[in-house]
Formats: structure tokens, sequence, C-alpha cells
């Protein structure tokens, strides 16, 4: 028997490696699949100061149940990993690690008391059902890491530890990453504020609606309070400051007169403040799409439209900039030169840095976090922010052209801003475009029907703005409008673009009768426009050797005006002749619906005095004749009945 207990113990010992051999694989995937998952809604520091080994950093969040498994006795860990992250590439494959990469460590004491551990279920039957969701709170100082270093990014988070009903061992059932910055260092970034909006005022100062109150008092207020709050740097369109201005003071909307408005005065006063400290830059005239313009081949065209619109703005002088946005290309960064553009954001510059032309690479504000842990949360990403800033060459420029883009940018606490870098050699490369931007022909052929009418419409109406469609047209270039359509009804609703040239009427009688050599007639005419015009009447005379009418003088009527005018037909000889009425500009050119007259003239003069007078000695003569033919047959009756015997 004393023989076979050595056997008897080798045969258990054999026993149990095979059973912890079975155990441990099972205990291994289970952590590999997540049954709970996190996310990581707050992080008390995102940066963290080694040099204080009292800081307190505190992760918030919230766990759920997502399977169709009860887990008991689920606890939530404060988990760190040791591992420094010094590089954009490091961090590029950190972001897209395995959950379990690095494993880590559970920081410890694993105690309650630490703060290191959240207790969520307690005993046998506390069961976190599918479904469930928990709020937790867990913390640790940071002399509890144990970093190498305090310039690097790390990766801190939570597991979730708890026994799913199936087994029967304390397994990690969730996971929650988070980087954090340690850092003596400053993180500078150059943020960019783009304040912009679509046209909604006329060249010639009516408002269309007042959509550009509620923006005012919305999404453009909200991006003037950050610029204001946060130091950063202006990108101004010297068109949104006009319109605002005008809207704060008396203006028309519609065809309707309205008060100024004490929002759109108080931001247009604001915006301007801003503009006096030297750190401001402004876009182009409404902020044309240039790339659009580029392919369409008018760059020089729109360009030429906002420096004339801008020429009279009080921001003229700041320094000029354009937004490309992702359309960015080798063509038109290097066009813009040539137009006095100094610096050109774009989204899609490959790699980091500046580059030649005065391109700035604007970076992406909201990435996605590293994970698991809820990665679109906005812990998550003001923490990836961070550390892409740490790992970058030079200052992050983000700009700024939605509150949603200032929500995404998160808290400015950790971050020095400075002004935007000016652009580093080499060549910059750019990926390619999205989508090519199609040519808006139909814009473009309405903006050329209105150039060529531009001094038509100048004599038509004795506007003495010349620079009158250079502003129509820089507004309608702009980028801000939804399509092609809203850009050509912007056009069409100006009310000189589209002048429809037949409201302005002439109505006369269908007939006149001239007496004598000269006559005055009176023919009406009605402006029907909504501004007042200059013009005169000419006549085309179908038979000018017989009766031709001299043109009258220039008249200016109002709105609305009917206004009669004397015309004076001169007649050389007598006859019917139609005369054609035209209204005519200033410039000589005819133009509306003629009206047809026709013109008798009777010129009674020395030719029909003769003819009456030679008639009538024709009928005296004959009656005088007519009267001896009488006298004669009546004697030589008298004669014969003398001769005659009486009767008996």
């Amino acid at each position: 028997m004393i023989a076979t207990r050595p056997r008897l113990r080798a045969l258990i010992a054999a026993l149990l490696v095979l059973v912890a051999a079975v155990m441990i694989a099972p205990t291994a995937r289970a952590e590999d699949a997540a049954t709970i998952d996190v996310t990581i809604t707050d992080v008390s520091t995102p940066v963290l100061d080694l040099t204080d080994p009292e800081q307190v950093v505190e992760i918030s969040g919230t766990i759920i149940n997502t399977s169709a498994t009860r887990v008991r006795y689920v606890a939530i860990n404060f988990w760190h990993s040791s591992d420094p992250i010094t590089s954009t590439d490091a961090l590029a494959a950190a972001v897209d690690s395995h959950p379990t990469d690095p494993l880590g460590e559970r920081t410890e004491p694993w105690s309650e008391e630490s703060g290191h551990i959240q207790v969520i279920t307690r005993g046998d039957d506390d069961w976190f059902e599918p479904g469930e969701r928990a709020t937790f709170t867990v913390s640790a100082k940071v002399s509890e890491f144990a970093l190498p270093t305090d310039e690097a990014v790390y990766r801190i988070g939570v597991h979730v530890r708890g026994i799913p009903e199936a087994g029967d061992g304390n397994v990690t059932v969730g996971r929650g990453r988070i980087l954090a910055v340690a850092t003596q260092g400053e993180l500078e970034i150059a943020p960019v504020v783009k304040l912009t909006a679509t046209p909604t005022r006329m060249a010639t100062g009516e408002f269309l609606d007042d959509s550009l109150l509620t923006a005012l008092e919305g999404n453009l207020g909200e991006l003037l309070e950050t610029a204001e709050t946060s130091g950063a740097t202006v990108l101004l369109d010297p068109s949104l400051l006009s319109e605002a201005t005008a809207l704060g003071e008396d203006h028309v909307v519609g065809d309707e007169e309205h008060e100024g408005h004490e929002t759109a005065a108080e931001w247009a006063e604001r915006a301007r403040a801003l503009t006096l400290d030297g750190g401001a830059l402004r876009l182009p005239y409404a902020d044309p799409d240039v790339a659009r313009s580029v392919v369409q081949d008018n760059l020089g065209e729109v360009m030429g439209w906002q420096a004339t619109a801008v020429a009279s703005e009080p921001t003229r002088s700041l320094p000029l900039a354009v937004d490309l946005g992702g359309d960015a290309t080798s063509a038109n960064t290097s066009t813009l030169g040539r137009y006095g553009v100094g610096t050109i954001f774009a989204d899609n510059v490959m790699g980091e840095g500046t580059g030649t032309g005065g391109v700035v690479a604007v970076d992406e504000i909201a990435q996605t976090g590293m994970g698991p842990g809820g990665r679109d949360s906005a812990a998550q990403q003001l923490s990836r922010r961070l550390a892409e800033e740490f790992v970058s060459d030079g200052p992050r420029v983000y700009l700024l052209r939605t509150p949603a883009d200032v929500a995404a940018l998160g808290s400015l606490e950790h971050n020095t801003l400075v002004p935007v870098p000016d652009n580093g050699g080499g060549t910059t490369q750019f990926t390619p475009q999205q989508t090519v931007p199609e040519p808006h022909l139909q814009l473009a052929a309405e903006l050329e029907l209105v150039h060529s009418r531009a001094q038509f419409l100048q004599d038509l109406t004795g506007e003495s703005d010349p620079e009158l469609m250079e502003v129509l047209s820089a507004k309608a270039s702009a980028s801000g409008f939804a399509d092609e359509a809203a850009a050509v009804a912007y056009v069409e609703a100006h009310p000189l673009a589209t002048v429809d040239t037949n409201q302005v009427t002439i109505s006369a009688a269908q007939q006149f009768v001239m007496g004598s050599r000269t006559n005055n007639f009176p023919v009406t005419v009605t402006n029907g426009l909504r501004f007042p015009v200059t013009v005169r009447l000419v006549f085309d005379s179908a038979s000018p050797q017989r009766i031709q009418v001299p043109p009258t003088d220039f008249v200016t009527l109002e709105p609305g005006e009917n206004l009669s005018l004397n015309i004076t037909p001169e007649a050389s000889s007598n006859g019917v002749v139609a005369v054609e009425a035209w209204l005519q500009t200033r410039g000589e050119e005819n133009f509306g619906l003629p009206v047809t007259i026709e013109i008798t003239a009777t010129n009674l003069g020395s030719v029909g005095w003769i003819i009456i007078i030679v008639s009538g000695a024709v009928v005296l003569g004959g009656t005088f004749l007519r009267i001896r033919a009488v006298q004669r047959e009546n004697a030589r009756a008298d004669a014969e009945q003398a001769d005659d015997p009486p009767a008996e």
C-alpha cells in the first residue's frame, strides 16, 4: 500500500494538470468575447501630470449586458498599460489594435476602498440581466500606474469582471480603453472659426427673407461666441458682415419695410471688433465656390467680381484666404496665388504639415477614440484629439465651420492656441477629390445675360452704381447655395436681373386726324416695374416723307406711375400713315411692345382753296349758261305764239 501512494499522488497531479488545461483555454476564450458593452463617457483629466503623484484620474461610464447570458459578481476594475506611445505610426497602430493588445494590468490594490473597483452586483443570486444597464466611476492616482516617462501617450480604462451563468470562474466580460497624454509641454493648436452665410440680400438692398436673422441668433451666434471666448483665428466673409450690418438697420424684406434688429446690429459690431486685432482673415466676398469655378474655367471672372464687391467693405484690407474643403488640387491651389490669396485651407492634404502656395492642411476634428469603450463618445474623441496633437510635428489646424465642429473640438482646457502656421516648404500632395464639381452652366448663362444687359438696365433705371451687377454675380457664385437651382433662383429674384420690360407700356388712341400741318396728341406711358425708369418715346413712320413724329423729351416715372406725353406729328402732305411708337432708354435702345397709331393728314392749304374756287366758278358758269339757254327757249316760244291767227 505504501508503494502505491507515490503512484496515486502522480496520478492526481496529472489529473490536476489536465483539469487546469481544460479550464484555462475556455477562460481565455471567455475573456475575448465581450458579454458586457462598455462606454466611457468621461475622464476627469485626459492629460496626466506625472510630477504630481497625488493627481487622481477618474473614469466614468456606462455598461450594458448585450448578451443573452446573466452575469453575477459584476465589478468594474481600473485598468492601465505602461507601454508608451510616442509617434504618429504607433498611435495609429494602438487605435486599431485588438482589445486585448496590450494585456495591461488591473491597477492594484483591488479594493473598493482604493477607488480602483466598483461592485455592481453582489452575491450568488444578484444577476446582471441581459439588457440591464448600470453606471460606474472608478479612480486611481497616477503614482499607482508606474508609468515609465511623462512624455508619451498611454492607454487607461476599465475591465469588467464577473461570473457568467454558464461558467463558474471570475473572468473579464467587458473592456473599455481610452487614451491619456502624459506631458509637461503645451499641446498647441490653431483653431479657425469660419463665419459665412448664404446670401439673402439683393445687390439693390432688399432682403429675400429673414433667414439670416435666424442664423445670427443660432449657428452664427454660437460660432461668433466661440471665436470671442477661445481666441481662435476668425475667417470672415465680408458679404455676411455687410448683410448683418444692413439687417441691424431699417431695411426691406420682400416689399415690406422693417425696423433694424438689435441682434443683427450687435452681431455685426462684435464681428467687426474681432477684425481689429490683426489676426483675422477674410474670405472672398460671399465665399465663392472656387473649386467649381476652376472646373468651369471662370475663376478669373469670379475673383474679379468679389474684388469689386469687397472694394467698399471695411474688411477689404484683411489678408485673403480660401477654404477649399476636400476639393483642393494642384491646379486650383497654384492658380489662387494670382488673385492675392495668401492662405488656402484644404482638408485633403496627404500627410501632415503645410505645403507650398500657402496651403494649410486642415486636420480632422472628430476622430473615433480608441475603443472598445464607446469609440464615438465625446470623451473618446477628446482623448484621441489630444493624443494626435501630442505626436504631431506642429500645431494642428482645425477649421470650425459649424457648431457641430465646435462641439466635436470639445474642451480647450489643455491646449495652447496659436495663429495659423505659415506654409512650409516642399510640394503639397492631395488625396483625390471624392466628387469633381459639375459646372453650373445654367447659372453661367443667367449671369452672362445679366452682364450683357447691364448697360441697358443702367440706362433704363438711372442706377448710378456700375458695380451693381458685379456684386450680384459675386453673391450668386457663393458656395453656400444648396444647388445650382438655388443660385439661379437668387439671380432671378433680383429686381434688376430679370426685368420684364413689357411692364413699361404705351397706351394711345388707334387713330389721330390732323387738321393742320402740326397737331398735339396725348400718349400715356405706364411704369409697371418696382423701380423708377427713365424713358422717352420715339416713332417709326411708314412714310416719313408724308408724316413724321419727333421723339419726346426723356422723363422719369416712379414705380406704378402713369404719365401723359404730348406728341407733335408733322405732315408734309395729305394721306393716312401708320406710325409705330417705341419706348427708348437714354442709351437709345428701343424696348418693350410698340404701339401702332394711324395718323390721317387733311392739310387744307392753298391748293384746297384753289380747288374750291375753281369748283365754285364751274358751278356758277354752268348755272349762268343754263339760265341763258332757258331764256332763249322762252323768247322763241313767245314769238311763235304771237304769229298764230286768233281762233274764231
